[in-house]
């Protein structure tokens, strides 16, 4: 016997519900299997959407669970001010320029230090701006080796210096008075002795300067 077109289009509809069920289904356990903070937001600040991350980050951080519908801005604590007006400065542009934003900073997160990735990305629904995507990200690790980098590059441009500054007095102070000597009035040997001197310094002069400009262009 065949269906009516009610009956067609009641089942249809529950047919297509249940398609979209299963993708907020599998859309909600990829952003919670991932290791960041996923909040979505709606144009004036409402919270649309959140991962479990961004749900445990919110225990610790602020002591209460987001809430879908509540204000964003509800969550600033005494002293993030400008933590918050960063945000909005952020939010703002990604809405603007329609483009990603992203930003680096060190913040406290259960009484340590931590650098963090944050990722404003603008989400549309048939063409149109909704809000934005939080995607924030622990990069304390990355962090913790640029700086160990920067630090060595530091210690390499301090040893430049002192190269630069200190060890190549002497010599140039040998390369002068090299110059300067009346090699006429010296014996074969003794000239044989500064020919010898002055390619000597001449080249640790260079080893010198070569080893600055390395360590100048790191």
């Amino acid at each position: 016997m065949k269906k009516s077109v009610c009956e067609q289009c009641s089942s249809e509809a529950m047919e297509f519900q249940e398609q979209a069920k299963r993708s907020d289904q599998i859309m909600r356990a990829i952003c919670d299997s991932t290791q960041s903070f996923i909040i979505l937001i709606s144009l004036d600040f409402r919270i649309i959407f959140f991962n479990k991350r961004a749900l445990h980050f919110s225990k610790l951080q602020y002591g209460k669970d987001l809430q879908v519908g509540d204000s964003f801005m509800s969550y600033q604590r005494d002293g993030e001010e400008a933590v918050f007006m960063t945000f909005q400065d952020n939010f703002s542009q990604a809405i603007a320029s329609g483009c990603p934003v992203t930003t680096e900073r060190e913040m406290r997160y259960h009484n340590l230090t931590v650098w963090i990735r944050t990722e404003y990305t603008p989400v549309y629904d048939k063409g149109k701006v909704i809000g934005v995507a939080l995607r924030i990200v622990d990069i304390s690790e990355r962090k913790k080796k640029e700086l160990q980098i920067e630090k060595q590059n530091e210690q390499l441009r301090q040893i430049s210096w002192i190269q630069s500054h200190k060890t190549r007095q002497p010599i140039a102070t040998i390369l002068g008075l090299v110059h300067i000597l009346d090699k006429t009035s010296l014996t074969e040997d003794n000239r044989k002795i500064i020919a010898m001197l002055e390619k000597t310094v001449t080249q640790l002069d260079m080893v010198i300067r070569d080893t600055v400009i390395r360590a100048n262009s790191v």
